[in-house]
């Protein structure tokens, strides 16, 4: 599929992500809630306008989507909706673990823990990826010697460290906040960079653009200030009936601890 369906699909995991809140969590959205997350999903989509003039630019109809056959759109869009469905199930379940009153690692181990093989893997194609230079006597590229980790400038090394931080910015909010907060926050990044983008580097404002950044604002702050709160389905041990048994008991035990006619406690009777 093209940049622009994948932009579009991807802004659903907003979705998916509070509704695994909801099934995993047991959290409670208000209506006004659903709402917001609707309008940031239309928001952001909005905002990601750009590229879709950007896709059909640079096509030039050498694969149009007449060329596709059904298996390759079809096969694009399902692992689309499969990333979707995944990025929000593992947020929530990360969420979980990290609350866990019953986890005894920190929130920077397991962090470390979970990033350790995206290490070894970023480890390996650091080592593997690198700049073929050129021979002396001016042979080709592919011929040359092979360096390591040469292509690493000093902006590479600032974007890695983002990337580090980020990470860690993620984790202490799902454990001092919640995934909704976190998934607000990237709608409020991507309007950020629109903005950024435009003032500094000429990316395309359009009306758009500009309808979507205002969508998003305002669903967060309907999110945000709704006076209904989020709450958890009570567990299962507090419903009605386990209360009814428990009071009865009590009320049996208290009976019991006196004498039927006389309304005298054992104890002072003997």
């Amino acid at each position: 599929i093209g940049a622009g369906e994948f932009t579009v699909y991807s802004q659903l995991k907003i979705l998916t992500t509070a509704s695994f809140s909801t099934l995993l969590l047991g959290t409670v959205f208000s209506a006004a809630r659903w709402r917001a997350l609707m309008l940031l999903v239309i928001g952001c989509i909005l905002v990601a306008s750009p590229v879709f003039n950007t896709c059909d630019s640079s096509t030039d109809g050498v694969t149009s989507e007449s060329s596709k056959s059904f298996y390759e759109v079809g096969l694009g869009y399902g692992m689309t909706i499969v990333q979707v469905v995944l990025s929000g199930f593992v947020t929530i379940y990360f969420e979980k673990v990290i609350k866990s009153t019953t986890e005894v690692i920190t929130v920077w181990e397991r962090n470390f823990q979970l990033c350790f093989y995206s290490i070894l893997c970023c480890l390996f194609m650091m080592m593997v990826t690198g700049i073929n230079q050129p021979t002396v006597d001016g042979a080709s590229q592919s011929a040359g010697m092979y360096i390591p980790m040469s292509n690493w400038s000093f902006l590479t090394v600032v974007v890695m460290l983002l990337g580090a931080a980020n990470g860690l910015l993620v984790a202490a909010t799902l454990k001092y906040a919640d995934s909704i907060m976190k998934v607000m926050a990237q709608a409020g990044a991507i309007i950020v960079a629109t903005t950024l983008g435009y003032l500094f580097q000429g990316d395309p404002m359009d009306i758009f653009v500009v309808l979507g950044s205002l969508a998003s604002i305002l669903a967060i702050t309907n999110y945000t200030f709704d006076e209904t709160p989020s709450r958890s389905i009570p567990p299962a041990s507090s419903t009605s009936s386990d209360v009814y048994s428990t009071e009865s008991s009590s009320s049996k035990r208290k009976i019991s601890d006196y004498d039927a006619t006389s309304r005298v406690p054992y104890s002072d009777k003997c």
